[in-house]
């Protein structure tokens, strides 16, 4: 659980964004944003170009995955 009265803890910023990610695993992560600028976080409806281009999330496989779940998994046993 998160709470913040007027700002706490994101300094002088008034606003805050919420965005949820998850990527192309099924995961997801929560992110507070505090907004510095208006631009910081913007909607569909404020960009005026028809047609946006992505590029997909890169994916390093699953046997280099495997290999960095194993290296994280013997770091915390230290």
């Amino acid at each position: 659980m998160f709470g913040f009265r007027n700002g706490a803890g994101f300094g002088s910023r008034k606003r805050v964004a919420f965005q949820f990610s998850g990527g192309d695993v099924a995961h997801a992560h929560a992110h507070l944003i505090p907004l510095l600028d208006k631009y910081d976080v913007t909607s569909r409806r404020y960009i005026e170009q028809e047609v946006i281009t992505f590029k997909p999330i890169p994916n390093p496989g699953n046997n280099e995955l495997r290999t960095f779940a194993k290296l994280i998994a013997d770091a915390l046993d230290r």
